[in-house]
C-alpha cells in the first residue's frame, strides 16, 4: 500500500471517528437538554405542592384559632349558666 492511499485511508478514518464525536455531542447535549427540562418541571411542581402546604398550614392555624375562640365562648356560657 503506497503512502498516499495510507494518508488517505487514514484521513478517512479521521473524518469518521469525527463524525461520530460529533453525534456524540449532540446526543449528550439533547439528553442534558431533556434532564434539565425534567429537573426543571420537578422544581417548578415541588414549588407548587409548597405553596399549597403553606397554604393549607395557614388555613388550619385559623381555623384553630376559632376553634380555640369557640371553646372560650362556651366555656363562658357554661360558667354564666351554672352561676344563675
Amino acid at each position: 500500500m503506497s503512502l498516499e492511499a495510507q494518508i488517505l485511508q487514514l484521513k478517512a478514518k479521521h473524518k469518521a471517528i469525527d463524525g461520530a464525536f460529533q453525534d456524540f455531542q449532540k446526543i449528550i447535549q439533547s439528553t442534558h437538554d431533556v434532564v434539565s427540562l425534567a429537573f426543571k418541571e420537578q422544581r417548578e411542581y415541588h414549588g407548587e405542592v409548597e405553596y399549597r402546604l403553606k397554604k393549607l398550614e395557614h388555613l388550619a392555624e385559623q381555623q384553630n384559632k376559632r376553634t380555640d375562640k369557640i371553646e372560650e365562648l362556651l366555656i363562658q356560657i357554661v360558667n354564666n349558666l351554672a352561676s344563675k
